[in-house]
């Protein structure tokens, strides 16, 4: 045997290992070498499979397009894909179908075929009235509610809850937080300065969750230490704080700046707003080298600089391992948007921001006085650039 193709003599075991850390188009690339890393490579492909749908922006299906969610999913970027898909006899293959949006009846015509298969959607799309039927399944993993309806029993699928009090009516919803078992993420979206405070909690106990999301749409002023009263604000480790609709925030700033304070355990933040904000001094509150991720997406950012690089990372750098600076706020799914690389036409679309990023990117480490040892990932808007720590310096490769 060839001394170059030891890796050839790796048993079943340790191949499905290695095929498992590959990416979809690296696999494909892999299962041509021969009939044995064919047939690995077919299981693996075929076993996770992501739905997307034509009304989102496609992903990337490259090999630079290497994170874990892209590692673990084979991506069908469209319905005439699926269908393509429903017709052969690598159905036979999928063990797991993920689903970015759909309705209810999307697992019942998969699993009438193909009983085998665990189907989930990210978001339930069937509407108000039915959310208490989307929390009854086993598959829905976000359900949108607006108003407190009984749970008879425990759910253990549900990830994420979004409540819609929009207007400002006193409920009970979070009563039902208890029997959310797999509960990890709870967005409020509320319309109105009492958005908070109308959200009434029999327990008084404040609730334990890891993720919290605050929605505020056309909201000039909230006071934000009610969420001291419904969480437990020791235990979030990631924050996401939208603000639609706003030319100015100033109120917003102070509030958020007290609020971030009292979040002693905070590995994530996220900031998506129509107005802009001094986020540094948001942020000066926080425990110093404590966060991993960083969101910034502002309609009303000006052109990035390196002076905003430094300043969004100051007294973060030994920790922060993902950066994300945007002036697009519309489509965007905060944290997944560092896992997800999107595919982009750069010709079509005559997109010529990558060199002038790159540029900018490679000028920054080069330059920065201070070392940034666990920076990985920076997305700047759309575009995605892996940072790499290598004997020569650090290096910025572009992902898509």
């Amino acid at each position: 045997m060839n001394s170059n193709c030891w890796i050839l003599s790796f048993p079943d075991e340790i191949l499905n290992i290695i095929f498992y850390h590959l990416n979809q188009a690296t696999t494909m690339q892999a299962m041509l070498v021969n009939k044995k890393f064919y047939q690995i490579g077919k299981v693996k492909l075929y076993r996770c499979i992501y739905v997307l749908g034509s009304q989102w922006p496609p992903l990337a299906i490259d090999a630079k397009a290497d994170t874990s969610f892209h590692r673990e999913f084979t991506i069908i970027n469209t319905w005439e894909q699926l269908e393509v898909l429903y017709l052969s006899s690598r159905m036979n293959l999928v063990r797991y179908i993920l689903c970015r949006g759909e309705q209810l009846e999307f697992k019942q015509a998969i699993t009438e075929n193909w009983p085998w298969i665990r189907v989930e959607l990210e978001q339930c799309f069937d509407g108000e009235e039915e959310s208490i039927d989307a929390l009854k399944t086993d598959f829905t993993k976000e359900v949108i509610m607006s108003n407190y309806l009984p749970l008879e029993q425990d759910n253990y699928t549900a990830k994420s809850m979004i409540i819609e009090n929009e207007w400002s009516v006193s409920t009970n919803i979070l009563d039902i937080v208890p029997h959310m078992k797999g509960l990890e993420r709870i967005e409020i979206v509320g319309r109105s300065e009492n958005s908070l405070k109308n959200l009434k909690l029999t327990s008084k106990t404040p609730l334990h969750i890891k993720w919290l999301c605050v929605s505020l749409l056309e909201v000039d002023y909230i006071d934000y230490s009610e969420l001291q009263r419904l969480f437990d604000l020791s235990e979030i480790t990631s924050f996401e704080i939208h603000l639609a609709y706003l030319d100015e925030a100033s109120e917003h700033e102070n509030e958020l700046q007290r609020l971030m304070k009292k979040c002693t355990n905070l590995k994530n933040l996220s900031f998506e707003t129509t107005a802009m904000l001094f986020f540094p001094n948001i942020m000066s509150t926080l425990q110093k080298h404590s966060l991993e991720k960083l969101y910034i997406a502002c309609a009303s950012h000006p052109p990035l600089r390196s002076y905003y690089l430094d300043l969004y990372m100051l007294n973060q750098t030994n920790s922060l391992t993902e950066l994300l600076v945007s002036s697009t706020t519309e489509g965007r799914w905060s944290f997944q948007e560092f896992d997800r690389v999107y595919k982009i036409d750069r010709e079509q679309e005559e997109d010529n921001t990558q060199p002038e990023e790159l540029k900018l990117l490679r000028d920054f480490m080069r330059e920065s006085d201070t070392p940034h040892p666990k920076l990985r990932h920076i997305v700047l808007d759309r575009n995605h650039y892996a940072i790499t720590n290598t004997e020569h310096g650090v290096q910025v490769d572009p992902m898509n």
